[in-house]
């Protein structure tokens, strides 16, 4: 189709003004410039088939008005098209511009999203840390309180042992008697610094501090036993201990 809306000279595309198409007699079409540049030079034939024409000037062919209508509306054709084509090609840019501006926003809010993502990973990290810190706080104090609890529980056993062993062997009617037998003593010691109140003080001053230990306990001894024959035959000997020192 394009060929046929050429000049088969000058290969330019026929149209209403410079370039309209004259119809040779042999059917074939030249633009009216070519017509007139043949004629000139006395060359009256196609440039196709080589039949020659009868002509003095361009004038003399006629122009092919139907083709040249023809022509017009393929141009009309190519200008609405290239219109269409162009305002297609606007719409397309336009929406290539906003799929851009939409690639970018969504490029930015998985960014953001992104970025929130690994801010709540290192979160999650940090409280999982914890978590395990707790955790191991929580079994420590678990394992103190179960090792407390097992030596409370061993605390009670022996001390029930303990309630036990003491209903067993009575051992507060043995201090009772331990406390009853101390306050004899006591006593008894009181009665014989009474009897020999005269002569102890006596010996006591003339007595070195070992000797006076010995006497001391001696006299214990006596008071404990009840007797107080002992006791006389201790001063005395401590009388003559007492002696033996002058």
């Amino acid at each position: 189709m394009d060929s046929h809306i050429r000049c088969i000279l000058c290969v330019e595309e026929f149209n209403v003004t410079s370039h309209r198409p004259k119809v040779l007699p042999c059917g074939h079409h030249m633009c009216t410039p070519c017509l007139e540049n043949c004629i000139g030079r006395n060359m009256n034939e196609c440039s196709v088939c080589k039949k020659t024409f009868a002509a003095s000037s361009a004038e003399d062919i006629p122009v092919n008005t139907d083709f040249e209508n023809l022509i017009g509306y393929v141009s009309q054709l190519k200008v609405f098209y290239l219109q269409t084509k162009k305002s297609t090609l606007a719409e397309a840019e336009k929406e290539i511009n906003d799929l851009e501006s939409t690639t970018s926003t969504l490029e930015n809010f998985v960014y953001e999203k992104k970025n929130k993502i690994s801010r709540k990973e290192v979160q999650i990290k940090i409280l999982l840390k914890e978590i395990d810190e707790d955790k191991k706080t929580r079994d420590e104090a678990l394992n103190e309180i179960c090792e407390n609890k097992l030596m409370i529980d061993q605390i009670k056993e022996y001390i029930e042992k303990i309630n036990t062993t003491m209903d067993e062997h009575n051992i507060g009617a043995d201090i009772s008697k331990l406390d009853e037998k101390i306050t004899t003593l006591k006593e008894h010691s009181k009665c014989i610094e009474e009897k020999y109140a005269t002569e102890l003080p006596f010996v006591r001053q003339n007595m070195t501090e070992e000797d006076q230990y010995e006497l001391n306990m001696k006299l214990r001894n006596a008071a404990q036993n009840e007797e107080w024959q002992d006791a006389t035959s201790a001063i005395k000997a401590g009388a003559d201990v007492n002696y033996s020192y002058d």
